[in-house]
């Protein structure tokens, strides 16, 4: 939060007292529980690591012009530098109000909205509105699914060179590839994404897109070929739920409970995922 008046007001919107943050950064907090049951920390005047050195890549040449000469631009195969967590993904079933909570208490901007067949909203790519300075495309993705659940994080490195030594090390200690790499066409990240030992996704990414809060807001049809650009094929599994008695009680019990998601919102999502993402190949 930018401002203490800030963290306040967000207390007294939900009516939850404002305490001291026991991690790491210290500071002032007003935690919240979105529509979900996710936890959702606001923090004030925290302490901000010292910033660490990192990797930077020399000049490129282009076929027009050649600035590096009598030199490599082979960087050391280790770990890349993370620059910072950039954003983390959401999934839910009531994709409207879980919208409606995130804008009212954290200001986000809806960059990107990816809709369904008859046009209902699905997915959304929310920056945070900075006014006049550049936001990330997006910080929090909310995304309309049977189950409630977390998606993947995201981690900002230098440059495709970072990805791609990323992927390197990680294939060689044994990790679990998902995707990748590719360049996103939201957002415009080159991307990589791994599973961790407890089976949940993340993200490298670099070279990402960045908007003021002037920009409006895009709407697109929702399809795993506006996902990428380029790249690895897009691969089923990725959106592919893992199902389970307890995935199937719980998507009766939503269908059941949550006004807005429906038997045909499912099939029209179902319809989506079942398209190819290339279907030229």
């Amino acid at each position: 939060m930018k401002s203490r008046e800030d963290l306040e007001a967000l207390a007294a919107n939900d009516k939850v007292t404002i305490d001291t943050v026991d991690g790491p950064g210290g500071g002032e907090r007003v935690r919240l529980t979105d529509p979900n049951g996710f936890t959702v920390d606001a923090l004030f005047n925290r302490t901000l690591q010292t910033e660490q050195p990192m990797r930077k890549a020399r000049a490129h040449n282009t076929p027009e012009e050649k600035v590096r000469i009598n030199q490599g631009q082979r960087a050391p195969l280790t770990p890349p530098d993370i620059a910072r967590l950039g954003h983390v993904a959401v999934l839910t079933p009531d994709f409207e109000t879980s919208m409606e909570w995130y804008k009212t208490r954290l200001g986000l901007i809806s960059t990107d909205v990816l809709c369904l067949d008859d046009g209902t909203p699905a997915l959304a790519f929310n920056r945070f509105d900075r006014g006049e300075h550049p936001a990330d495309h997006h910080s929090i993705v909310l995304g309309t699914y049977p189950v409630k659940g977390y998606e993947h994080s995201a981690f900002e490195v230098h440059d495709l060179d970072a990805v791609g030594l990323g992927q390197q090390v990680l294939k060689q200690k044994g990790h679990k590839h998902e995707w990748g790499i590719g360049r996103h066409i939201l957002g415009s990240q080159v991307f990589d994404y791994w599973s961790d030992q407890d089976g949940f996704k993340f993200e490298h990414y670099a070279d990402g897109d960045v908007y003021t809060a002037d920009y409006e807001t895009g709407y697109h049809p929702l399809s795993t070929q506006g996902l990428y650009q380029w790249g690895q094929d897009f691969p089923p599994t990725f959106t592919k739920p893992h199902i389970s008695f307890s995935f199937i009680l719980e998507t009766i019990h939503n269908l059941r409970t949550i006004p807005s998601f429906t038997f045909k919102k499912v099939k029209l999502m179902i319809a989506m995922t079942g398209r190819k993402a290339r279907p030229w190949l």
